[in-house]
């Protein structure tokens, strides 16, 4: 089974505020702000479970392709509710850990949840 590990407790706990927004990749998106841009970006690095799957290594790039969509996610009042764009269906595949990785984009993005 793929287990979640004390470095994934840690990095949800933390998300992206080792970084520093000087040396990391601009945040192209106005709505969202620096802390959160930062923890997309450690979320996107980081090798999850045992298996140590980098599981959000592309959500950068999908949210950047897929915008609007992002955008509407991030504005719901329950996002934990509803599909997560782009990587929903990866989410239900993941049997063990899905749940997890869910409460993870949901912390990362949507702090007040």
């Amino acid at each position: 089974a793929n287990e979640i590990t004390a470095a994934d407790t840690s990095m949800f706990l933390k998300g992206g505020s080792a970084l520093d927004s000087k040396t990391e990749r601009p945040n192209p998106f106005r709505w969202l702000s620096d802390k959160i841009w930062l923890n997309i970006l450690q979320i996107s690095r980081h090798s999850f479970g045992v298996s140590q799957s980098l599981f959000y290594r592309e959500l950068p790039d999908h949210i950047q392709r897929n915008e609007a969509n992002w955008r509407k996610w991030f504005d719901d009042n329950e996002p934990e509710n509803i599909p997560v764009p782009d990587i929903e269906e990866r989410l239900k595949m993941e049997r063990t850990l899905g749940p997890f990785l869910r409460l993870v984009i949901v912390r990362s993005m949507r702090e007040d949840r």
